[in-house]
């Protein structure tokens, strides 16, 4: 029987292996008088007839599917080594929807990303100088961006059922982009009544799908703290506690409410209190991973692994390179996309090597002709806490920034990463 083509990536020279020379094949039904020198069909596997049997490929991927796959590859497949990547799409609506509808500087969020063939994703964009206004605000001061395919438009604001607020912002001059599980976007509203749990100041998760909102308290005496949050399925994770003692906090998004598990301290965790140094969440159904730059003794970016409920820490992965790491997400908890200010993108198999490795897939400075065209985001390093998106859905990259500094908050879609021997982008179908 012959050995299958090479899997792709390196595998070993393709080759063909004489086991016994048979005479011919049987593929009748009857089986109890198979003619000696015939080879019979594999029980309990599947029939074999001209073409229709697969063996197993050579050393390639860990993964071999039998019978192959079609024409696409699942979302969390392992890129082929090196790719050529670049813009596909700019999204404008810095300025609003219909263009002109905001003016000055803007800010804004993107927290989700969805759709195999046809993208789907909503984000906020904001007059800076309107910050400090009433739930829902006029369009001309904020606007929910609702995208399908290139297609840019407007959707109503979630409706704030059971309170009002007498102001919204989305931070202090900036968007907070997070990582969710379904469409959605986040903001810090003041003079709530009633109050919630004895609070008028909270932080508060609009759900689109649903159209409703969830009230999150601060905890006692800690303020209004901004940075990087997550959710996934009714977990909530975002930044908590004084500068001395910050945290991480985890909260229940079926009851809000105050915080019911927090992990261990910044200072404890191995860097410092400066929240800024705490980049981004995302998480699965296991876990919650945080991106980190450990400022001293070095300038290296690591991921923190921690129990999706507990909070306890599980791993801590500190990357060898030296690299300035504006964002990541996590495809699977076998493989997490890694960007770097250098606008290259890496990907990561937590496990996999020590010192954990970044493996190249391709970028602005890399080979053979890798190249992002970034005009259409903020050109200067991505760096502030809970300002970056970075969002990877079936094989491509999107990007946007919260708008301190640069009043500019468009988006951008890279890619596609390509399934192993092909040209169809990773996770279609």
């Amino acid at each position: 029987m012959a050995q299958a083509p090479d899997a792709g990536g390196g595998g070993a020279p393709r080759q063909n292996k004489t086991v016994k020379q048979f005479g011919g094949m049987n593929t009748q039904n009857q089986r109890n008088a198979v003619p000696e020198g015939t080879f019979s069909w594999l029980e309990n596997i599947q029939p074999i007839g001209p073409g229709n049997l697969h063996s197993i490929p050579g050393r390639g991927q860990s993964l071999v599917r039998i019978p192959p796959l079609g024409p696409g590859c699942p979302n969390d497949t392992i890129p082929d080594g090196e790719q050529h990547i670049q813009k596909i799409t700019c999204y404008h609506w810095n300025s609003g929807i219909p263009d002109g509808t905001l003016s000055g500087n803007s800010a804004g969020q993107l927290s989700f990303v969805q759709g195999a063939n046809v993208t789907e994703f909503v984000a906020t964009v904001g007059d800076q100088d309107g910050f400090f206004i009433p739930y829902p605000p006029a369009s001309n001061q904020w606007q929910l961006i609702h995208v399908v395919g290139d297609v840019i438009s407007t959707l109503p604001p979630v409706t704030l059922t059971g309170h009002t607020a007498s102001f919204a912002r989305q931070s202090a001059q900036a968007g907070m982009s997070g990582h969710s599980d379904e469409l959605s976007y986040v903001l810090e509203m003041g003079a709530v009544t009633p109050q919630v749990n004895g609070n008028s100041s909270c932080f508060v998760y609009f759900s689109v799908p649903s159209d409703s909102a969830k009230f999150f308290n601060y905890n006692p005496g800690e303020g209004v703290v901004t940075g990087p949050w997550a959710k996934h399925g009714d977990n909530l994770y975002r930044v908590s506690g004084l500068e001395a003692a910050r945290r991480i906090a985890r909260y229940s998004v079926a009851t809000g409410g105050f915080p019911l598990v927090f992990s261990d301290t910044f200072a404890t965790l191995g860097f410092n209190n400066d929240q800024g140094v705490l980049r981004m969440f995302a998480a699965t159904n296991n876990f919650l991973y945080a991106l980190f730059i450990q400022t001293f003794p070095t300038n290296k970016g690591g991921i923190i692994k921690f129990d999706a409920t507990t909070l306890a820490t599980v791993e801590t992965f500190l990357f060898a390179e030296a690299l300035d790491i504006f964002g990541f997400d996590v495809a699977s908890d076998e493989l997490i996309y890694v960007g770097t200010n250098a606008w290259d993108f890496h990907y990561f198999i937590p496990g996999s090597s020590s010192p954990p490795e970044l493996i190249l897939i391709g970028g602005l400075n890399s080979p053979p002709d890798g190249h992002v065209d970034f005009q259409c985001v903020n050109t200067a390093p991505l760096a502030l806490a809970g300002q970056n998106a970075f969002h990877y859905n079936a094989g491509f990259f999107y990007l946007s920034y919260g708008g301190a500094g640069t009043g500019f908050t468009d988006a951008i879609k890279i890619g596609p990463l390509v399934c192993p021997g092909t040209n169809t982008p990773i996770g279609s179908t």
